[in-house]
Order: C-alpha cells, then sequence, then structure tokens
C-alpha cells in the first residue's frame, strides 16, 4: 500500500499530529469509495482453466522480471553452491 503514503513535511511530533487528521481523512474517503466499488462487483465462483493459465503465466513472468531488477541470481546460485557442499557427503553416505 505504498501508494497510500504521504509525507507531512515536519519532524516535529506536535505539528505531525495536527497535519496529519486531514490526511486521515482523505485516505478514509479513499478507500471508502473503493469499498463502495466492490459492493456493485460481481463475484466470480469459476474460473477456467485458460484464465488460470494466464494468471500463472502473469505471476511467473512478474517473478522473473523483480529476478532481474534486485539481481538476486546471485544469491541464489551462492545458496544453491551451499546446499550442494553441504548435501554432497550425505550422497554419498545414502549409496
Amino acid at each position: 500500500m505504498s501508494w497510500l503514503k504521504k509525507s507531512l513535511r515536519t519532524k516535529d511530533a506536535r505539528e505531525a499530529n495536527i497535519k496529519a487528521k486531514p490526511v486521515l481523512m482523505a485516505f478514509d474517503s479513499v478507500l471508502a469509495r473503493a469499498a463502495g466499488l466492490l459492493l456493485n462487483t460481481p463475484t466470480r465462483t469459476h474460473l477456467s482453466e485458460r484464465e488460470i493459465e494466464r494468471m500463472a503465466q502473469y505471476q511467473f513472468a512478474s517473478m522473473l522480471e523483480e529476478d532481474e531488477a534486485t539481481g538476486s541470481e546471485e544469491l541464489f546460485q551462492s545458496i544453491g553452491g551451499s546446499f550442494r557442499k553441504q548435501a554432497s557427503p550425505v550422497r554419498r553416505s545414502l549409496r
């Protein structure tokens, strides 16, 4: 909900408390309008196979995009290497 952030442009606690009231009222108004919009939305109880597949593809693409943006591939490779090193004596003993 990072889009529901607003700077009060002060570090003074007393001034922040005064400025916060109208901002919180505006946020409450936005949330109430959003809740009202949901009342008129019909509820679906079933998704087609095609819709499920498209949702899965979108989720996977989003995860790949996030991974590329954060550069976590090196971290995953490092973790995987650690697991391989720890698991290799176990594998040998199981043979």
